[in-house]
Formats: structure tokens, sequence, C-alpha cells
């Protein structure tokens, strides 16, 4: 049974038919062609990616500029520490009221009269009641430096005033409690009032020897000294926390504007932002798609060579 199918294999490939040569050419021919639908499909892709690319760019310039016109550049605000409200007085603390406190505040203000704004920076400390401590300011210069000192209870008024002499810049307010070392100042100079009424009492002991009498006075000398620096000390900062300073910084230089502005602007800026996605994702992706494309190349000669193959015998 073996030996006849061996014969029988033997014979189909000695007599193995041949493919007519018509037939072997219509096989090869029929390798597929670029269609021109498929073309134009791809094309149309493009162009419309391109636009969707166009519109996505435009509407983000659009929503940039209505959230600026809404809200303010909010980057140039922190640039420029300015604060989101007008009125300053809102942002200013109040001074602690029934304790001694050392009050400082910072302001920037841009103004259009550098002169007359730096005039009127100083009437607004005298008129409140305080003074000018120093002022920088020289006409040919673009910006004065003014150090003010007005009654602490007339500070938000003063702050008010002030940062509306022009365009409110940047402002900056320190506060701290001064209560704290007026009371221990107290406290020191009533134990030195104390202890000179001891030496005092002490020094009208007529059975004291003239030795102990000149070193008594000699502590009740150094006692007084001492209470009176105490009590130069408290007043000196007694006088600090009645007063508030404010250093005011007046310029007269304009900000210049971004460069792209406008809906236009900002639609190119967002358009490029856009661009740069794109070429990220082609960087990323071009590797993926040659290798697709090569497996794909390969693929189509070797069925073509498995075609002739078994056309050619």
């Amino acid at each position: 049974m073996t030996s006849q199918l061996d014969t029988a294999l033997a014979e189909l490939r000695a007599n193995r038919p041949e493919a007519p040569d018509a037939l072997r050419e219509h096989v090869l021919g029929l390798q597929p062609e670029p269609s021109r639908r498929g073309l134009v499909t791809r094309r149309r892709l493009v162009l419309v990616l391109a636009a969707g690319l166009l519109v996505a760019a435009v509407a983000a310039g659009l929503l940039r500029e209505e959230r600026v016109q809404q809200g303010g550049d909010e980057t140039a605000a922190v640039e420029l520490g300015a604060p989101a409200q007008r009125d300053s007085s809102a942002e200013a603390p109040a001074p602690p009221t029934g304790r001694i406190a050392d009050y400082n505040a910072e302001l920037g203000v841009r103004v259009d009269d550098l002169s007359g704004a730096t005039q009127r920076a100083m009437q607004v400390a005298s008129s409140l009641g305080g003074y000018v401590v120093s002022a920088q300011y020289d006409e040919n210069a673009s910006n004065s430096l003014l150090l003010l000192s007005v009654p602490i209870g007339r500070t938000q008024d003063a702050i008010d005033r002030l940062s509306r002499l022009g365009e409110l810049t940047s402002q900056r307010f320190s506060l701290q409690d001064l209560q704290a070392v007026v009371d221990e100042l107290d406290a020191q100079a009533d134990r030195l009032q104390r202890r000179i009424a001891s030496l005092e009492r002490q020094l009208r002991n007529a059975a004291l020897t003239p030795g102990e009498r000149t070193a008594l006075r000699a502590r009740l000398d150094q006692a007084e000294r001492e209470h009176e620096a105490v009590l130069a000390q408290r007043e000196g900062t007694a006088a600090q926390g009645r007063m508030a300073e404010i250093t005011v910084t007046l310029t007269s230089e304009r900000r210049e504007a971004p460069a792209s502005d406008g809906v236009i602007g900002r639609a190119v800026d967002a358009l490029g932002t856009v661009w740069a996605w794109v070429l990220a994702v082609l960087i990323v992706g071009t590797p993926f798609a040659v290798l697709l494309a090569a497996a794909f190349l390969v693929g189509r000669r070797w069925r073509r060579r498995s075609n002739e193959r078994l056309l050619g015998g």
C-alpha cells in the first residue's frame, strides 16, 4: 500500500501541471494600484486636520482675550505686586486698638506728574498730623522716594490718599506688637524705683560710717542712671508705636505693552503652541510609522514571491 502511494506521488511530481503563460501574467498583474479616490480622501483629511488646528488656535486666543477682559492680566499683576482691588485701604491691616505697635507700610505708585505727585504726598502727611522724615527727588529723574510719618490712628487714611495719587503698583505692610516690650520696661522702671527708695532710706541712717555712706551713694547714683535709661527707652518705644512710617516710591515710567496683543496676536501664540505639540507627536510616532511601513512592504514582497513560486513551479 505504501509503495503504491509513493509511486502515485512520484508520478504526480513528474507530471506536475504548469500554468499557462496567460494565467501567470494575469495573476502577476493583480497587484493593487493606489486608488485615486483614496488619495483624494487622504488629502481631504489633511486639509480638515489643518483647518481644525487653526480653528482651535483662534478659539484659544479668543478665550484668553475674554479672560483678560473679565479678570485682568494676572501675570502682570503678579510681576508688579499689585492687588486685585483698587481700594488699598481695604488691603491695609488696621492698627491694633489699645496696644502699642510698630507699623510700617511701603507703597509703589505710578504717576503722570512726578513733581506734582511728590508735593501732594508731602501734603498728605502734614494734613494728617504727620511729617516728612526724608525725601529724595530730582526733577530730571523719573522716580522719587519719600519716607513719611503719620499718627498710627490715621494710617489707613494716609494709605488710601497716597494710593490715589496714580496707579498703585505695589504695597507691603509690616505690623509688630510692642506692648510686651513696653510692659517689661514699665516693670523694670518699677523695680528700680523701689531700689532707689530703699537706698534713700538707708542713707538717712545717722549711724552710717563715711565709707558705708559713700558706697550707698554710689549705688543710688547707679540705680538712678539705670532708671532714667529705662524710662528713656520706654518713651522711645511708645513714641515709635504712636507714629507709623510709610515709604512711598513714585515713578513716572510707563509699563511697556506686551509684544503680541489683540486677538490675532494671541491666536498666533496659541497656534505656535499647537504646532509644538504636533511636532512632538510626529517626533515620537515617526519611528513606529517607519517600522509599520517596512513591515508592510516586506509582507507584500513576500506574498508576491510566494505567488511567483506557486505559478512558476
